[in-house]
């Protein structure tokens, strides 16, 4: 039975990573742990992603380069120049 049918807090990737993992056939496992850890990597990026998307907290928004503000290429080439 996949995880998250046990436990719903846990993803639909999450899930299919531990079942893919925990294969009875070889053959269908992952085929090292950099494999398995990139899977688990980026179930989590796409977990972070949709909880900051519904979040209620305002997003940032793009600021417009140009002119001498804050934003400015100049600022940010500068910014870049720093230790």
């Amino acid at each position: 039975m996949p995880p998250n049918l046990v436990l719903p807090e846990v993803s639909q990737p999450t899930s299919d990573a531990l079942v893919k993992v925990l294969s009875k056939n070889p053959g269908d496992r992952f085929l090292n742990y950099d494999e398995f850890r990139m899977v688990l990597e980026s179930s989590r990026s796409q977990l972070l992603i949709q909880q900051y998307n519904q979040s209620d907290s305002p997003k940032p928004k793009a600021k417009r380069a140009g002119g001498d503000g804050e934003g400015s290429f100049t600022t940010w080439c500068f910014m870049l120049t720093l230790p």
